[in-house]
């Protein structure tokens, strides 16, 4: 069997995580011997996650425009779209979807016969369009749009519950993780060359890696820095990221008088990224949605460094508290302690960081992830055959 595939992402080019995802996809899927080819679109420049946000920043707060603003995302590139598909013909469509779920039931319509494939990493409804109005009846929008798609892959176990529920079919709606390219996390140089390069050397490097928006809570690890800062004079934390929230925790910092020892880097892509990361000595990922799969965590024990994790399903239900990493609770109390912990006691440091390396980079890879994905796309096809 031989068979072209449509891969349709508005993020493909966007600089946040779910881009990482994308191209991670792309690049172990386009090795797979069933492919004949793999078509993108749209073809965009990049934008960064911060000029997205702000753009309609000041019309977040206006709950009865986010049912025109959810209408209007699911009408973006659906006719240059559906002028494609009828130009290549391809036999399988990926879909991200990013809020613009309502398109496959236009294009379920438009094309029966072609395979429709959705990788869901969020609900539209748990943050961009929480507030909006009539939200169970959206809900239920979603859940009913997602099930006429052929295939349905969900980033958690949680995210999957909590778009079907009860309705969940074995045969259609599978959970596929994130994942890491361990090749990309590999050291070239001495850890102290890393902390030398951006001017850290010498300090003991708490380090975060995100985009700075509301729901990450960034302000509550800064929070928890300043309680440990006292203690620990050459601590520094460094931030590694941008986005709409930037201003305001700039503030933080400066109320906190904590400007000498917080750093936050802007933006740095894909490439800088790694280097950034060796360079912390213990990382941090606090928070995540109840439905979330931390990419930024996987990559930070990817990487051997001892990490933090958030207390959420994902990770309390894949890894071990105490031996691949520290799970902390939700508070700057909670997350100081846990960094606290890993400072006073530099053996376990270590051991979390083998013990965690090694574990991520056996069970949780993008080609372990795209092959799951292949895989059941070539057994759907083969049975409609």
């Amino acid at each position: 069997m031989s068979f072209t595939i449509l891969y349709y992402s508005v993020v493909l080019n966007s600089a946040h995580g779910g881009s990482n995802h994308a191209k991670q996809f792309l690049k172990f899927a386009g090795k797979h011997a069933d492919i004949d080819q793999i078509l993108t679109f749209p073809q965009l420049a990049s934008r960064k996650p911060s000029q997205v946000s702000q753009k309609w920043g000041w019309l977040k707060q206006h709950n009865w425009f986010l049912l025109i603003r959810f209408y209007r995302r699911n009408s973006h590139y659906l006719k240059e779209l559906i002028e494609l598909i009828k130009k290549e013909n391809p036999r399988v469509l990926i879909m991200r979807p990013d809020n613009n779920f309502l398109q496959i039931g236009r294009l379920r319509k438009q094309f029966p016969d072609l395979l429709l494939v959705s990788e869901i990493n969020t609900s539209a409804f748990a943050e961009s369009y929480l507030q909006i109005p009539f939200r169970s009846y959206f809900k239920n929008l979603e859940r009913d749009t997602y099930a006429q798609a052929d295939l349905n892959f969900f980033v958690s176990d949680s995210l999957r519950d909590d778009i079907f529920g009860d309705k969940t079919q074995g045969k259609r709606d599978f959970v596929v993780y994130n994942g890491v390219d361990p090749m990309k996390f590999k050291r070239n140089q001495p850890d102290a060359e890393y902390k030398k390069k951006i001017n850290l050397e010498g300090k003991i490097v708490i380090g975060y890696l995100g985009t700075l928006d509301f729901h990450k809570h960034v302000d509550v690890l800064i929070q928890a820095f300043s309680h440990l800062r006292k203690e620990y004079a050459d601590l520094v934390l460094l931030i590694v990221g941008d986005g709409p929230e930037r201003e305001k925790l700039d503030q933080l910092i400066d109320e906190l008088k904590l400007s000498k020892a917080v750093h936050i880097t802007g933006w740095k892509n894909g490439v800088e990224v790694p280097d950034y990361v060796f360079s912390f000595d213990i990382a941090v990922h606090h928070f995540a949605n109840a439905y979330g799969c931390p990419q930024k965590l996987l990559e930070y024990m990817a990487a051997g460094i001892p990490s933090i994790g958030p207390d959420i399903p994902f990770v309390t239900d894949n890894f071990e508290n105490g031996k691949h990493l520290l799970i902390t609770k939700f508070g700057d109390i909670q997350v100081a302690n846990s960094i606290k912990r890993l400072l006073d006691n530099p053996e376990l440091a270590d051991s979390l960081a083998q013990s965690g390396k090694d574990y991520v980079s056996k069970n949780f890879t993008w080609e372990k992830s795209a092959n799951e994905i292949i895989s059941q796309i070539v057994l759907n096809l083969n049975e409609k055959n």
